[in-house]
């Protein structure tokens, strides 16, 4: 009987480390700009990649950094 329910403990646990599992999705456009996502038991960590090619690509990311930075630290 104690090896029943080892066994029965094992498969629940076995169950819950799938549920537990991170899921990753990346989406790309092309090597320069991508899109990471990856979930977690309570969270969801978004990466970005964007080109920054010339001066005005370049301020935009980094005002684009800052606004999801204080949308970030809001919560």
């Amino acid at each position: 009987m104690g090896q029943r329910l080892e066994a029965g403990l094992g498969v629940r646990h076995l169950a819950m480390t799938f549920m537990l599992h991170a899921i990753i999705v990346l989406i790309c456009r092309n090597e320069a700009e991508k899109c990471l996502m990856e979930t977690s038991v309570n969270s969801l960590r978004i990466s970005l990649k964007v080109k920054e090619d010339d001066e005005l690509e370049n301020i935009l990311a980094k005002k684009f950094l800052i606004f999801l930075s204080m949308r970030a630290e809001a919560f």
